[in-house]
């Protein structure tokens, strides 16, 4: 009988200690603010946390930076309880035309925008 009280009081001290539960080990917000952090150029404006159909996380990030990120950021998390399924779907825009315009930029010329021809 006291093995058994022992028992039961250790397994109780130890969910509480190490958060055995879904509601200790569901993503925290935070969590995925410093995803967004350190994997995009996003200034982070606001946050919204959405359940999925399939028991996931959906979060949107609204961001300052309009250039790259016109439509917000929208990150996945399939499994609710691990931070390690989560992703980052929205791509940065990419503007592969200024890209080109770097051949046509005179050095040294006040903005650099005179044309080649004119030299």
């Amino acid at each position: 009988m006291r093995f058994a009280s022992n028992l039961a009081t250790h397994l109780i001290a130890g969910s509480i200690v190490f958060g055995i539960g879904s509601a200790c080990a569901e993503i925290k917000d935070g969590t995925i603010r410093v995803l967004i952090n350190l994997k995009t150029s996003c200034n982070q404006q606001a946050l919204q946390r959405e359940d999925t159909a399939d028991n996931g996380l959906r979060f949107t990030i609204e961001c300052t930076d309009k250039a790259t990120y016109p439509d917000n950021i929208l990150v996945l998390c399939p499994d609710r309880n691990s931070d390690l399924s989560c992703e980052i779907v929205t791509r940065p825009r990419e503007f592969k035309f200024l890209n080109m315009m770097g051949d046509h930029v005179i050095e040294g010329t006040p903005g650099g925008h005179e044309s080649r021809e004119k030299e």
